[in-house]
């Protein structure tokens, strides 16, 4: 009896004794991922359209946009919107570009934890073309920094077959260093035209575009890609202006902003380089890129080389040559080589010489030349080499290198 009283208390005690704590679920703890439609062959509005994906507590957004073919210009940005109404922009401001294939040209990234998100999605012309949007969200995930995301920040589709015929409406960009320094590539299709330009306008958060300089550059009447270099300056907010020149029917472009990080030089083509004399962003060596104007005209004309102007170049002069001849006897004249800072006749003289021609035949001006001259004209003007008059019978002619800086 005593021993069986003793097994009795100890399973008594064991009753009592507290039971092991069982797992429990506690729900899914790993980071969750959403993804949504948010547009599906949406017509364009011409204004912005807003679009809130469906919040679950993520903190980690992306966006991929397609168009169709009938749309310029489209533009995606992510907003954060708080509990009072306020929408933020959390995100670059992404272009998109029609694709045939329909494969996103970029992807949309932001970070933030906001009662909503939104991506706004803003097309030109007003009323034509559709869109897509897709939404994905992560609730930890980091964001990458390369790939596409990288694409989606420095590379701005402006214009994709536009008319060019009309001075478009324009969008504004996000440059990713808040400075304007890259490349517009710039090409017409089919036909092009005279007189066109492109005009860069800066502004910040707190002043609208075009109250810092603006930068602009004329179109070519040619054919084929033309690109023009951008200098850095403070540009938050670019925006890219086209305005149309002398009207040629059926002409239309394209064009791609391409930011560059502050500090890396311009990898311009250097037959560009070599075909323009501009040596923006390289280094100017004596075997640099060099433009030349020649001129050899007729007996008793006026040799007269000038190199025209371009928009926010200075042309800087670096050699000239000169010479004169005649095969029939002149008279004995005093004649004046000089390099303009301008037009023929008209601009500053920067730099000349005092000539004689003695009343014989044969080479009257023995041929001169001189290089090393580092000349630097005037922003947005010609510059000239030229006789100060044509004389009877003599056969004048000059010869004008230098290169361009902006």
């Amino acid at each position: 009896m005593k021993h069986t009283i003793s097994i009795l208390a100890a399973i008594a005690i064991l009753l009592f004794c507290a039971s092991p704590a069982q797992a429990q679920y506690l729900g899914q703890v790993s980071p969750q991922t959403y993804q949504q439609t948010l547009a599906s062959n949406v017509a364009c509005t011409g204004t912005p359209q807003s679009f809130n994906a469906t919040n679950l507590g993520l903190t980690q957004h992306w966006a991929t946009a397609t168009v169709n073919s009938a749309m310029t210009e489209f533009q995606t940005q992510f907003f954060g919107v708080d509990a009072a109404g306020n929408a933020t922009a959390i995100s670059d401001a992404m272009t998109v570009m029609y694709n045939p294939s329909g494969v996103s040209n970029g992807i949309l990234s932001a970070t933030g934890s906001f009662p909503i998100i939104q991506v706004r999605a803003t097309c030109l012309p007003s009323t034509t073309g559709t869109f897509s949007i897709q939404y994905s969200g992560s609730s930890a995930s980091p964001l990458p920094g390369g790939g596409a995301y990288t694409t989606a920040s420095i590379d701005k589709v402006l214009y994709v077959t536009q008319d060019a015929t009309v001075s478009p409406a324009f969008l504004t960009l996000t440059a990713p260093w808040a400075s304007s320094f890259g490349e517009i590539i710039f090409y017409y299709q089919t036909h092009s035209m005279t007189g066109s330009v492109l005009t860069v306008q800066c502004g910040t958060t707190l002043t609208s575009a075009g109250y810092l300089p603006s930068i602009g550059y004329t179109i070519a009447n040619q054919l084929g890609t033309q690109i023009f270099q951008i200098p850095a300056m403070p540009c938050p907010n670019p925006q890219v202006v086209y305005t149309h020149g002398t009207v040629v029917a059926g002409t239309t472009f394209s064009a791609e902003y391409i930011f560059s990080t502050p500090g890396i030089p311009f990898s311009t083509n250097i037959g560009t380089l070599a075909a323009t004399g501009n040596n923006e962003g390289v280094s100017i060596t004596e075997k640099g890129a060099r433009w030349r104007v020649v001129s050899n005209p007729a007996a008793g004309s006026q040799a007269s080389g000038s190199k025209s102007a371009a928009v926010g170049i200075s042309h800087v002069a670096d050699c000239v040559s000169f010479s004169a001849a005649a095969t029939t006897a002149a008279s004995l004249t005093a004649l004046t080589m000089n390099l303009r800072d301008g037009a023929s006749g008209a601009g500053t003289i920067i730099w000349t010489m005092q000539l004689a021609v003695p009343a014989s035949t044969g080479q009257l001006v023995q041929p001169f030349s001189v290089c090393g001259l580092n000349l630097i004209g005037s922003n947005n003007t010609a510059m000239t080499l030229e006789f100060s008059a044509g004389v009877t019978n003599v056969l004048e002619a000059v010869t004008l290198t230098g290169y361009d800086v902006e």
